[in-house]
């Protein structure tokens, strides 16, 4: 399968890349290549924060990862077909009203007037063809 390339670098943002985020952790040219490929297909740009390298070594030998951001999640996401708008998402803090239906994807939330401690922190996606996805941490 041959995906088209939503993104495309100039050889002076791939220079700035693989200085500014491959080349300090360590990696290697063809795992930049690699980094980028990925981030010109999917769209996601590390000189945003949408995506980053990471290398480490482990006891089976050196890993590479791309982790993308909360940033870049959402830059995919508001061009994807049936995107309506972003997260209702929030902290919920001792002394708040919340309730938390997750199977209709619902949150009544309201602030207290006195706020403590972070119990916690909800996020529900919508979209348009889907029901709702709601998750509390």
């Amino acid at each position: 399968m041959n995906m088209e390339k939503v993104l495309s670098f100039t050889d002076k943002q791939k220079e700035l890349i693989w200085e500014r985020f491959v080349s300090p952790a360590g990696g290697t040219l063809h795992e930049a290549e690699h980094f980028i490929e990925v981030c010109e297909t999917f769209g996601l740009n590390p000189l945003l924060n949408d995506i980053v390298f990471q290398r480490f070594n482990t006891k089976y030998g050196p890993k590479t990862q791309f982790i993308t951001t909360r940033d870049g999640l959402l830059r995919v996401a508001t061009h994807q077909p049936g995107y309506v708008g972003a997260p209702n998402a929030n902290v919920v803090k001792e002394g708040d009203e919340f309730q938390f239906d997750p199977s209709k994807g619902e949150v009544h939330h309201k602030f207290g007037q006195k706020r403590g401690k972070i119990i916690g922190a909800y996020a529900v996606m919508k979209h348009a063809k889907f029901n709702p996805v709601a998750v509390f941490v």
